[in-house]
């Protein structure tokens, strides 16, 4: 089995956090689309709390990331998304 670089290693870690800050706001977002469709306004509470727990999450993952170019504004693009719909809700 080869053996990696610290380089390679570095660069698969900062592979791996960007996959799972991708994958905390893609579920922020979904929790958000759960709450914008809520019937009570539990549901949408409770649901508004799970998605800030995930944005949460992403936020501290990405704290000193080595993101590319196109990894950063993918993750931008989700961020803006997430907080439109963050403030749909706290207006709602």
């Amino acid at each position: 089995m080869k053996r990696l670089s610290a380089d390679e290693l570095r660069q698969s870690h900062e592979v791996l956090r960007f996959d799972f800050v991708r994958v905390e706001l893609d579920l922020a977002i979904t929790f958000c689309e759960i709450a914008l469709s809520a019937e009570t306004e539990t549901k949408a509470r409770r649901n508004t709390t799970h998605a800030r727990r995930a944005y949460s999450s992403a936020m501290r993952f990405l704290e000193g990331a080595s993101l590319t170019n196109l990894m950063g504004l993918e993750i931008n693009q989700r961020i803006e998304r997430l907080g439109a719909m963050l403030e749909s809700l706290d207006r709602g």
